[in-house]
């Protein structure tokens, strides 16, 4: 699941790369603006991502699929 979140960020990260390349090309600079704020915001999404190492991954992927403790009445 974790690779589709990556793969849908990254086709938002080229649709805002493909509408500032057409904002740019009809000269409308808030067209070319907004998509650069809509492609670094999807950046930021993407970066936690990158960040993590393969075994922090692991772990927290190992831990969310943990059972819950009972507690003793």
């Amino acid at each position: 699941m974790r690779r589709l979140h990556q793969l849908g960020w990254l086709l938002f990260l080229l649709s805002a790369v493909l509408y500032a390349w057409a904002g740019a090309r009809a000269g409308d600079l808030l067209v070319v603006a907004g998509s650069v704020v809509f492609g670094g915001a999807c950046v930021l999404f993407l970066v936690p991502e990158r960040g993590r190492s393969g075994s922090a991954r692991r772990l927290s992927a190992r831990r969310s699929r943990a059972r819950p403790t009972r507690r003793a009445p």
